[in-house]
């Protein structure tokens, strides 16, 4: 099974353990609603290349600012 590495909201993306990169197709709040705003965003579903979903809980990365 394939995980997610790091994740860019602003992009949509999230590049997983095997280098891939997957966009976010979703992101959902807190209470499970579909949102624009990543600032929200608790969890996102994305598209692998092999034409399975992952979800991936958003909570479980760090926030870092961009150099």
């Amino acid at each position: 099974m394939t995980d997610a590495f790091a994740v860019n909201l602003k992009r949509r993306i999230a590049v997983m353990d095997d280098d891939s990169v997957v966009h976010l197709e979703t992101l959902l709040d807190a209470s499970g609603d579909e949102t624009e705003e990543a600032g929200d965003a608790r969890s996102a579903v994305g598209q692998l290349a092999d034409g399975s979903w992952i979800a991936i809980d958003l909570t479980q990365f760090e926030t870092a600012a961009p150099n």
